[in-house]
């Protein structure tokens, strides 16, 4: 994790950034689930927010974009891991989430211009807020949703391995959804996967879309609404495999290891879904 913010460091270094992001990178790195992790969360954020109001000064426009990416990343990763069965979780997810999508306006297109960082976390955050609100509230965002996906996609696909293609794959393949006109799609999401898996690595990342677990585990999802349960049971077992193999020889991707942890965990679940719905033969 050193070396990446090292190379991090250089290649803003490299267009003119000027603000040391040395200490908040750390902190980013050493995010995760234990105490040790959250706390790490909760330093990375007010570093993150003390260097956007000035601390060093005022950012170029690219740190600015970097510093509120960062943040968005370590909300999305901290709200992912609260526990969505519980109130409180689902408290903390809609905030944590809420908070996202409201950092996100300091790079909005009006501020910053279009960028795939701001249409992608934008997206994502307002999908994952939508999920621990009242249904009335997420069927009223669904208009801006599809928006926010359709911008992002016409602007650049690649970033964060195809993380626009991976958010709209995920949407038009929800199940609870189904009834919404104009969402349900699952032909589309498989497209949308496939493209997301098959993205070129974004700008100065090293990252290939394959490089990315919840591509993998999209793909399962994928053909599980499109009726083909026992193939993505087949898939997520493949998949988990691969990626615990990856895990046990700390070889999971550079920069990303949290995430990818966190989608194994998410994977595990997948499956079993998966095996209940064929024991049970439930469509659903």
């Amino acid at each position: 994790m050193k070396i990446l913010s090292f190379l991090s460091l250089i290649a803003f270094s490299h267009l003119g950034i000027a603000v040391d992001f040395r200490h908040a990178d750390r902190l980013f790195s050493q995010r995760g689930i234990s105490a040790e992790g959250i706390d790490s969360i909760d330093k990375a954020l007010e570093s993150y927010t003390q260097l956007i109001n000035g601390s060093q000064g005022p950012l170029t426009q690219r740190e600015q974009i970097y510093a509120v990416v960062q943040k968005s990343r370590l909300y999305v990763y901290h709200g992912i891991n609260q526990d969505k069965a519980t109130d409180v979780g689902k408290n903390r997810r809609r905030t944590l989430f809420s908070k996202c999508r409201q950092d996100l306006q300091l790079i909005h297109p009006s501020n910053v211009g279009p960028t795939p960082e701001y249409y992608h976390y934008s997206a994502y955050c307002l999908i994952l807020e939508a999920a621990v609100r009242p249904v009335v509230w997420g069927l009223s965002r669904i208009k801006d949703i599809k928006n926010l996906i359709a911008q992002g996609m016409k602007l650049e696909t690649t970033f964060e391995g195809g993380g626009i293609l991976r958010v709209a794959a995920g949407l038009h393949s929800t199940p609870e959804l189904r009834s919404v006109p104009g969402i349900w799609d699952p032909e589309l999401a498989w497209n949308l996967i496939q493209q997301a898996i098959d993205s070129e690595p974004y700008g100065q990342s090293s990252l290939w879309g394959v490089d990315y677990c919840y591509n993998w585990a999209g793909i399962a999802m994928g053909l599980d609404a499109r009726g083909k349960t026992r193939e993505a049971l087949s898939e997520i077992n493949d998949s988990l495999e691969y990626w615990q193999d990856l895990e046990q020889n700390n070889a999971l991707p550079v920069g990303i290891e949290p995430e990818s942890r966190q989608c194994l965990r998410d994977m595990r679940l997948v499956a079993d879904k998966l095996r209940s719905k064929i024991e049970t033969g439930s469509p659903f």
